[in-house]
């Protein structure tokens, strides 16, 4: 196989790994961040959380195959992102540890201040993680202050406080209520028909506030910030290095790809179109159909920031000459096709077992039985 296919397909591998994450993951984030606000008792508390009991930690293993695939198949993003974001990223991975044990401890104690602290730990578990992911999807169409010495060894020249700017804030804010509106399509199939009004309402104005959001940054999008723009680079099926490429900075650079490939406009309507069919399926409480449509949802919106930056991964605001592409931050072209073979072999069985899994769980919750099981959190 040619090596910039093998670099097209892991650009497609990799978007598909995150998004698998933002679906499944995303779901449990959406749940606990909902948790302390659409729950009245311990009992609900406890309702909620084993909604996603049997599921949670299967779910975020697909976050860590995701960076692992990131290290293998674009080390030098992977040195560059974590070296440079690692205050954020620290603060994602401290947080995520929070959720083993808030799961499987709060309930140990009957006693109503050590279950609060826990409950909201859960809470903090998914939403600095979402917001700091949401602000970090941000930045890329920003550009990330860093580049490279001779030697190519990374430099980072911003703070983690320069990450947290009013177009990257009003991005996590629309990650958490996408999220949560996710996380609401989920629940209002699984739990007991008394949370279904309140659910119907959470969802609309959730599904809604991500509608307004997605629409003003697509507008700051296009007339608010500069794009990148590729003016010359080395034949793509080589081993290529990262700064010997010519890229400008240019007003409504982040449309080059729509301009030309006006079918594109699509992922961004569809975006639309999908979160509108599921607050009409929560209104009319389809759940399954609102739990389909919000992952479709998730999908486009992800679909239309990939396709915004292709082919670039990490911009460089201060060197955008040494932004790091699809076509020059990959592996050896042996690198790339052993690890498509071992994941067209093991994705599809990963899938498959996760697929039955979800099968054999589904259903409402009894609350009855939940309660009263000594297994249960």
């Amino acid at each position: 196989m040619e090596y910039d296919t093998l670099k097209i397909i892991w650009w497609f591998f990799l978007s598909g790994l995150f998004a698998m994450f933002f679906i499944l993951g995303g779901r449990d984030l959406g749940v606990f961040m909902l948790m302390p606000f659409i729950s009245k008792t311990d009992d609900e508390r406890r309702l909620i959380i084993n909604s996603i009991g049997s599921t949670w930690e299967g779910n975020q293993v697909w976050f860590i195959t995701a960076a692992g695939a990131t290290f293998a198949a674009w080390p030098m993003v992977y040195a560059t992102a974590f070296s440079g974001l690692y205050i954020a990223l620290f603060l994602v991975l401290i947080t995520f540890i929070l959720k083993p044990p808030g799961i499987d401890y709060r309930s140990k104690i009957p006693k109503a201040l050590w279950r609060t602290l826990w409950d909201w730990a859960l809470f903090l578990s998914a939403f600095v993680p979402t917001l700091i992911l949401g602000v970090g999807l941000a930045n890329l169409l920003l550009g990330l202050p860093f580049h490279f010495d001779e030697q190519l060894r990374s430099h980072y020249e911003g703070s983690f406080w320069q990450l947290l700017n009013p177009f990257s804030i009003l991005f996590g804010c629309a990650a958490i209520c996408i999220l949560s509106f996710h996380g609401g399509q989920y629940l209002q199939g699984k739990l007991p028909e008394e949370f279904t009004a309140k659910l119907k309402w959470v969802n609309t104005l959730l599904g809604l506030s991500f509608i307004t959001l997605f629409v003003l940054l697509g507008i700051w999008v296009i007339w608010g910030i500069n794009g990148y723009k590729i003016q010359s680079l080395m034949p793509v099926n080589e081993n290529l290095i990262p700064t010997l490429k010519q890229v400008i900075v240019v007003p409504q650079g982040w449309l080059n790809n729509y301009s030309q490939l006006p079918w594109l406009w699509l992922l961004p309507v569809a975006t639309l179109l999908m979160v509108v069919i599921a607050m009409i399926s929560a209104i009319m409480n389809f759940a399954k159909t609102g739990v389909f449509f919000s992952a479709l949802t998730l999908v486009a919106a992800l679909l239309t920031v990939n396709a915004t930056l292709f082919p670039f991964i990490l911009p460089s605001s201060t060197h955008p000459s040494h932004s790091l592409t699809l076509w020059d931050a990959t592996s050896s072209h042996k690198t790339l096709q052993y690890m498509f073979w071992v994941t067209v072999i093991f994705l599809p069985i990963v899938s498959a077992y996760t697929a039955w899994v979800f099968k054999v769980v589904s259903g409402k919750l009894n609350k009855q039985d939940v309660l009263n099981s000594v297994e249960s959190y």
